[in-house]
């Protein structure tokens, strides 16, 4: 069986697979489903991922990033392509395997496991790992222990909703950019650096507007070309 999803920018869609597991695509994301008797593979595209895998210890699931395989029997996870090409791993349940594909597998038929090298790594739930795009071997992987919240806020993409924690205007307005085609301009250094804290709507431009303007003291301008001056009033 071979199926494709995606998603056009600010949207976000759940899918239940023949196997019964449920994948979550974020915005402007694109996966392939290749399932076979032995394997089940998933191919990010682009974007962002989140899996609930069922339970199938005959057949594992692979997300395959490039070169780079996250793997799993039953387990839940987020895979998300960066803006610099890195893979982001989150696992909330079970433990996954991180490595890259087995040179044994250029022989092997459709039907035979889909092997990794033996210098995978393994991340556990409440674990997340940053995969660097160059590491062509994936021996450089370290899991980090991530608390319960900083999971909530990474995965609130998937009730529609953007957290910040005090970040910066210029990093909150890079978040809010994967959600829609509006372009955000700064007029100048202050506005950059104000402090971002609260919920909000993924794609709701006009209500982060007006929470900066309202209680972080920056003003904006909406131009024609679709694009938003961002100024400090300070």
């Amino acid at each position: 069986m071979t199926d494709s999803y995606s998603t056009a920018i600010g949207e976000h869609e759940t899918h239940e697979l023949n196997d019964g597991s449920i994948i979550t695509l974020n915005t402007n994301s694109s996966v392939r489903v290749d399932f076979t008797a032995s394997n089940r593979l998933l191919v990010l595209e682009r974007g962002e991922l989140h899996v609930k895998v069922s339970h199938d210890p005959d057949r594992r699931l692979s997300v395959i990033v490039g070169n780079k395989v996250v793997q799993a029997v039953g387990t839940e996870f987020n895979v998300e392509i960066t803006q610099d090409h890195n893979i982001e791993l989150v696992v909330t349940d079970g433990v996954v395997m991180v490595g890259v594909v087995d040179a044994s597998n250029e022989e092997a038929t459709p039907n035979t496991p889909l092997l990794l090298t033996q210098s995978s790594t393994i991340i556990g739930a409440g674990e997340g790992a940053l995969i660097a795009a160059n590491d062509e071997t994936a021996e450089s992987v370290d899991a980090e222990r991530i608390e319960s919240d900083e999971i909530a806020v990474k995965l609130s993409w998937r009730e529609g909703n953007l957290i910040f924690r005090g970040e910066s205007l210029e990093e909150a307005v890079t978040e809010v950019g994967r959600y829609t085609a509006v372009d955000f301009v700064f007029l100048d250094e202050d506005a950059k650096a104000v402090r971002v804290a609260g919920l909000f709507k993924a794609g709701d431009v006009e209500g982060l507007l007006a929470a900066l303007r309202i209680h972080f003291n920056v003003t904006y301008e909406w131009r024609d070309d679709n694009t938003i001056l961002l100024s400090s009033n300070n």
